[in-house]
């Protein structure tokens, strides 16, 4: 939509023959008669960097190791697997790396620091299943990222962690979406420290 409108400014502009600056971002400064401009924000895709374990998280599975046994994480679903985009600001769309799904981008992260710290096993071990049930953020005054899911093992009571990760953004569109961005690792990390420091899960692998 933002596209659309874009393209239809430009051309009435380019119609009445103001001049056109497009800057390296894909916005544009329209100067119009007397000096004047209006600047006018492009189209953007944000993609979120790889994911990196982060030492706070390693430490405490090096901490509950001993207490708990090997992980296979059996299946890792998500209430809509196929879901790969986020809308920003009702216009721009903020992605995983490589336009994964999140449920595949968290799966991976935890996979990752589980095998960083030896807990995880292909074939062996605790049996668990995950589901992303809901990802989503705020980009209006207080930015923020809402991460949940639902971890199961058999026989024993499903646990479902919440964990909601602020940051600031600015009121401009742009520099809000692209803290959007640059915060879905920070929160990723995040949510799986409270996964891991959630007693209810590591009751789910003894």
């Amino acid at each position: 939509m933002l596209k659309t409108l874009l393209v239809a400014t430009i051309t009435l502009f380019s119609t009445q023959s103001f001049a056109q600056t497009q800057t390296n971002t894909g916005d544009f400064f329209l100067t119009l008669p007397g000096k004047s401009a209006i600047f006018v924000q492009g189209f953007r895709t944000y993609f979120a960097g790889e994911y990196v374990a982060p030492e706070k998280n390693l430490a405490v599975l090096r901490e509950i190791k001993p207490k708990v046994s090997a992980v296979r994480i059996a299946d890792f679903t998500a209430n809509d697997p196929d879901m790969k985009t986020l809308v920003c600001r009702l216009s721009w769309p903020v992605h995983a790396p490589a336009e994964i799904p999140y449920a595949v981008f968290l799966a991976g992260a935890m996979r990752d620091e589980l095998t960083k710290e030896g807990l995880y096993s292909a074939t062996d071990g605790i049996e668990i299943s995950g589901r992303l049930d809901s990802i989503n953020f705020e980009s209006f005054g207080s930015g923020k990222w809402i991460i949940a899911a639902t971890f199961s093992a058999q026989g024993k009571e499903p646990v479902t962690v919440r964990h909601e990760t602020t940051f600031p953004v600015s009121f401009i569109a742009s520099s809000a979406c692209g803290k959007v961005r640059d915060n879905l690792v920070p929160a990723m990390q995040e949510f799986l420290f409270a996964v891991y420091s959630d007693e209810r899960f590591l009751a789910l692998l003894h």
